[in-house]
């Protein structure tokens, strides 16, 4: 059975506008359909907008991935009563600078959504959410408090009637950038192969996510962290500080692991953005949709 991955890359206002061409060009290069999450103050920078204006011509799905991708937007996502104005405001921007209000959102850091996040989006016209990491455990996350998506169905579901979930791939920890730069190259492959397996066996969509510096070898190396014994203790925001000690960071070596991941990819697996997994599901009902994916694992 042939898999449908979904190749996902959020942005941040420290890329490079060069990383971001790079990206693309390499994604150009290899015939890969990509969906970028941006957070829209990017498009503000003459130099970031430039490159990511490049992107949706060159056919790349441009989702929202919030406003400033701030510790205030992750908390107005997940608490009740938070302040979603800065949804508004991100779908104009968007609208303004790319020319349409954007149909695919990621919350910053996979936050998990308050009822009144998803009817936000929902209101603003968004038809695909891909904030979802089912089964990831809370613990090891930057939010190790309060609610999860640990619960969440590993298939595409309906939050809303015009509204569909779309999961990054996830068992435990998700697959993503994060849990490659930890578990090196044979050990992110073996995860990889385990999350094709599922997808083949249960008819699921392989979704992962990865950052646009992780394709271009002169990339800036990602921040070191410096211990700390407060490491050792899980808070909100940041989790177990003590993971982001062992986890590489030197980008060539990074782009060395993620290369053999996405080489790792069956040959015949078919590359799609959120638009067309949108369509393929526009026709189904919630419970139709549902029904796909029963049991949680």
């Amino acid at each position: 059975m042939q898999i449908q991955v979904l190749l996902t890359f959020d942005l941040h206002p420290s890329d490079r506008p060069a990383d971001i061409r790079a990206c693309t060009d390499w994604l150009l290069d290899s015939d890969k359909r990509a969906t970028y999450f941006v957070p829209s103050s990017m498009l503000t920078d003459s130099a970031s907008r430039a490159a990511i204006q490049e992107a949706q011509a060159a056919g790349i799905v441009i989702g929202s991935h919030g406003r400033f991708h701030t510790r205030a937007e992750i908390d107005a996502l997940r608490h009740a009563q938070g302040d979603l104005l800065f949804l508004d405001v991100a779908c104009d921007e968007h609208a303004q600078w790319l020319g349409s209000a954007p149909t695919a959102f990621r919350a910053p850091c996979w936050t998990p959504l308050t009822e009144a996040a998803i009817d936000r989006l929902a209101l603003l016209g968004y038809q695909t959410d891909s904030s979802a990491t089912p089964q990831r455990l809370a613990l090891l996350s930057s939010l190790p408090f309060g609610k999860a998506w640990t619960f969440a169905p590993r298939s595409p579901y309906r939050l809303r009637p015009d509204l569909l979930e779309i999961p990054t791939s996830c068992l435990g920890v998700p697959f993503a950038i994060p849990t490659f730069m930890t578990l090196r190259g044979s050990m992110s492959r073996a995860f990889g192969r385990l999350l094709q397996y599922e997808a083949r066996r249960f008819d699921r969509l392989l979704v992962l996510m990865l950052h646009v510096g992780d394709l271009c070898r002169d990339a800036p190396d990602y921040w070191k962290k410096p211990f700390e014994i407060a490491d050792l203790i899980p808070r909100d925001h940041r989790g177990f500080g003590v993971k982001y000690l062992i986890r590489e960071t030197r980008r060539p070596r990074v782009v060395d692991i993620v290369q053999g991941v996405l080489e790792s990819i069956h040959p015949q697996a078919r590359f799609v953005d959120v638009e067309q997994v949108a369509e393929t599901y526009k026709n189904q009902t919630a419970s139709s949709v549902e029904e796909q994916d029963p049991c949680l694992v």
